[in-house]
């Protein structure tokens, strides 16, 4: 069986319109995401960037009492040097000239630190509600954690493969194989075994890629080990778990929902034995349920590999709990397909000793 595992996954490295196809997707990943990043993350300047690090740096992690008034402290001393009254004190003659230059140089870093520290100070009131919660820069992750587009191309390379995997007429059967039960199970199990692994590896690809594009243009990744509700976004989650749990969990339930439609692919393409149909109808019952509900959250409500693929619904949505019902029908179409495929080898037996 492994020989015949091996023999699968050659094949697909060998061809070159899918590796073309995967590089295509990775570029086209790594363009989006810096996008998409910049626009979200970006609004921050650089210098404000480092003020923040330095915030972080300090007080970051549990609170404490220390750092409460050590950042209280820190406040004071910002509102006291935006709000300062030493120029009227020195045309009230109450301090000199020089002593009026020497405070604003003293003060004028504190006052250019207003605005981002006005931000994460906002961050720190919410954080110091609930002991649970740790201070740390988790803007990155929101980022990652909120991203509902699905990976449409990636999407069509995986029924494209699924269907180039499972197509018997390309002649790589061996009738010294086909003609014994044994044989015709290990076909079918290294198959659908190789399909399930193709997809697997391409959807962590894709994942990898994005995080070292954020991490690359300068976008931190720190902090994922603090709970999910340190991100505002995410205070309502009633889950006692990490961020980076999280992400793990919510990357696994996208790789589902990508298995899920090249099982749907193998089905159909088990079915018709028409590539074209296989592939049409898989993205049909991809794309219809998005035209059809205009609040996306409802795709939660429908076995479908939509809600699946898009991820994050499973943490802010309480239909997440739906899940198990999708990964039922997984499972069945794993079980359909190898009954069918093990059943339909039966009939290459007769062609390819005729072919001989």
């Amino acid at each position: 069986m492994l020989e015949i595992v091996n023999s699968e996954i050659r094949k697909i490295l060998k061809n070159k319109k899918i590796l073309l196809f995967v590089f295509f997707i990775l570029v086209y990943e790594i363009i989006q995401c810096k996008y998409e990043a910049k626009g979200i993350l970006g609004r921050i300047s650089e210098s404000d960037k480092e003020y923040l690090k330095g915030y972080y740096k300090e007080w970051g992690g549990k609170l404490d009492k220390k750092k409460i008034n050590s950042i209280e402290d820190y406040k004071r001393k910002i509102e006291e040097a935006y709000n300062s009254d030493d120029y009227n004190r020195l045309i009230d003659k109450q301090i000199t000239i020089d002593e009026y230059h020497n405070l604003v140089k003293e003060r004028k870093d504190l006052t250019k630190q207003k605005h981002i520290f006005d931000h994460f100070y906002g961050e720190y009131l919410y954080v110091s509600k609930d002991n649970s919660r740790g201070l740390t820069d988790t803007d990155t992750w929101e980022y990652i954690l909120s991203r509902n587009n699905v990976d449409y191309l990636l999407v069509i390379l995986l029924i494209v493969v699924t269907i180039q995997i499972f197509d018997n007429e390309r002649g790589s059967i061996k009738s010294v194989v086909i003609a014994t039960v044994k044989g015709r199970r290990n076909i079918a199990i290294s198959k659908i075994l190789v399909d399930i692994l193709i997809t697997i590896f391409l959807g962590l690809i894709v994942e990898i890629v994005m995080l070292i594009t954020l991490a690359i243009s300068g976008y931190s990744l720190e902090g994922h080990s603090v709970s999910l509700q340190s991100i505002m976004k995410f205070e309502e989650i009633n889950r006692t778990i990490s961020i980076k749990s999280t992400y793990i969990i919510t990357v696994g339930y996208k790789i589902l929902g990508y298995i899920y439609v090249s099982n749907i692919a193998m089905f159909l393409y088990a079915m018709f034995k028409k590539s074209n149909i296989a592939f049409g109808a898989t993205m049909l019952m991809i794309l219809a349920p998005v035209y059809i509900y205009d609040d996306l959250t409802k795709l939660m409500h429908i076995p479908l590999p939509m809600g699946m693929m898009m991820g994050t619904y499973f943490w802010v949505d309480s239909a997440r709990i739906k899940i198990i019902i999708p990964e039922i029908i997984i499972v069945l179409l794993v079980v359909l397909n190898y009954y069918y495929y093990v059943n339909s080898y039966k009939g290459y037996k007769k062609r390819i000793r005729y072919e001989s």
